[in-house]
């Protein structure tokens, strides 16, 4: 985007006598893909905060199940029935135990 606003800002101005259909054309369809590409970079902006968002949520939940987990065990579950219940491999339960 800041690459089009500076190349285009040492431009020579267009002539009256060189606007031409064709040069029309030219510059709507070059201002189009313009449009495209800030609509495209916002989109994946915001694609790109959700998933920020999302990965702290994640984060988060890991936390509290590893939490839950380990009180679990003290109270006397097994490692394979933790496994089963938060459907992990057993080594995840390993790991979160210690």
């Amino acid at each position: 985007m800041r690459d089009f606003m500076w190349d285009n800002m040492y431009v020579e101005p267009i002539k009256l006598e060189d606007i031409t259909p064709d040069k029309i054309l030219e510059i709507e369809e070059y201002a189009q893909q313009v449009r495209i590409e800030q609509l495209t970079l916002a989109q994946l902006r915001e694609l790109s905060g959700k998933r920020q968002e999302l990965l702290q949520q994640l984060a988060e939940i890991d936390i509290d199940c590893q939490l839950r987990c380990m009180r679990a065990h003290t109270l006397g579950f097994s490692k394979s029935d933790l496994a089963k219940i938060f459907n992990v491999p057993a080594s995840v339960i390993k790991k979160w135990i210690g």
